[in-house]
């Protein structure tokens, strides 16, 4: 009965470490771990990509849609991740250099039917991280398009009822918007829901049948839904800080 035990036991741990990756599994947030390795989980999805841009021009170039077959489909599935440094000065001292503070992998496409990541019942299609320079998990964004705010209205309660009444701020980045955010022991969660008209986004939408490839440029208004988790020992160097991407509604 003991070694049964120790062995299950084992086995749990490892099971726990497991470790996600973008593209193969789907991200349980509520169940987040600090210790999270950001590199490992794109390190996947930036190695297709890397495939793709050496080879796309041999395989797209002179062939027909029937001649690339599989092949399309598997490239235009590429999340493609935008790589940055994250830095600042104190502009209250002119001649302080920047300071480089950490990493941040940024999707600059995605689809969204894809549920990459969940938290409670609400999905999510798309999810930028940021790492400091040692490699430690910082915090995270993820963002869901719906046609309507009951599943935000839905996580606000579930959130309310678990870590109780949150902290609001009201801001206005064209259009108003409320920030509703919690502070654990060890991390910072922060949601909010803002109409989005999609005037500056650039769509395509691609639906490949067997016969055809089709392409979809119509822009729908959404309400788009955001979710942050920050890790504690970081929060007070990127809150309010960010000024990029949906990175700016961290505040």
């Amino acid at each position: 009965m003991k070694s049964t035990f120790f062995f299950l036991m084992i086995l749990s741990i490892l099971t726990s470490c497991q470790q996600s990756k973008l593209g193969e599994d789907k991200l349980d947030l509520e169940g987040f771990n600090l210790s999270f390795n950001v590199s490992d989980f794109y390190e996947g999805e930036i190695e297709k990509y890397e495939i793709f841009e050496r080879q796309k021009d041999e395989i797209l170039n002179g062939k027909t849609k029937e001649e690339i077959g599989d092949q399309l489909v598997e490239f235009w599935d590429i999340k493609h991740i935008q790589i940055d440094t994250i830095n600042y000065r104190n502009n209250e001292i002119l001649d302080d250099p920047y300071r480089v503070i950490g990493i941040q992998y940024n999707m600059t496409s995605w689809s969204q039917n894809d549920s990459i990541a969940d938290f409670n019942q609400m999905s999510f299609h798309k999810i930028d991280m940021m790492k400091s320079v040692n490699g430690e998990f910082i915090a995270l964004s993820t963002q869901s398009e719906d046609d309507s705010d009951a599943e935000f209205e839905e996580l606000l309660a579930y959130l309310v009822k678990k870590h109780g009444k949150p902290e609001v701020s009201k801001y206005n980045f064209f259009g108003d918007y409320y920030n509703y955010s919690w502070l654990t022991n060890d991390r910072l969660i922060l949601i909010n829901s803002k109409y989005n008209n999609k005037k500056n986004l650039l769509k395509i939408g691609i639906t490949i049948n067997d016969n055809d490839v089709e392409f979809d440029t119509i822009k729908k208004p959404t309400i788009d839904t955001r979710l942050f988790i920050v890790n504690n020992k970081f929060k007070d160097s990127i809150m309010g800080r960010m000024s990029s991407g949906d990175w700016l509604y961290l505040k």
